[in-house]
């Protein structure tokens, strides 16, 4: 495994995203009705944890695809590199639908990821709402 498979040391990208799913994934393809888990994760823990999530993802028990922020991401970005945080996205078909939504945050409980995680619409990204920026209401679900 090179260096540039794990989130904790990746300087050359910004996201690593599951298998065969980066297009789909690209932030300006991303259908606004789609959303998607934010999974906030230490440093010291985020390849481990990429790993299990990335493999669910890859064996079809998530929602559409899923991407990681590597140490190039959290470095750059003011609240994750204070204390050298990473996000993983999950993402989901619909928003709207929240059974689905619920059924994904379900099997993210059973591999391990059983603290209270937020999720977000892709409307609200596109609109540049972020909790960092003030608005901390920018959230649909939280499980």
């Amino acid at each position: 495994m090179s260096t540039d498979d794990l989130p904790s040391k990746n300087m050359k990208d910004w996201w690593i995203f599951s298998e065969g799913k980066k297009d789909k994934l690209h932030s300006s393809l991303l259908p606004e009705e789609q959303g998607k888990w934010l999974i906030f994760v230490k440093r010291d823990e985020i390849d481990d944890i990429w790993n299990v999530i990335k493999d669910a993802d890859e064996g079809g028990k998530l929602g559409t695809g899923t991407k990681v922020s590597t140490k190039k991401a959290s470095e750059k970005s003011p609240t994750s590199s204070k204390d050298n945080t990473h996000v993983i996205c999950v993402y989901t078909k619909n928003c709207d639908d929240e059974e689905d939504v619920m059924e994904v945050r379900k099997e993210l409980r059973k591999l391990g990821i059983t603290w209270k995680i937020y999720y977000k619409s892709n409307e609200a990204t596109k609109d540049g709402k972020y909790a960092t920026k003030g608005d901390r209401r920018i959230s649909r679900y939280s499980a």
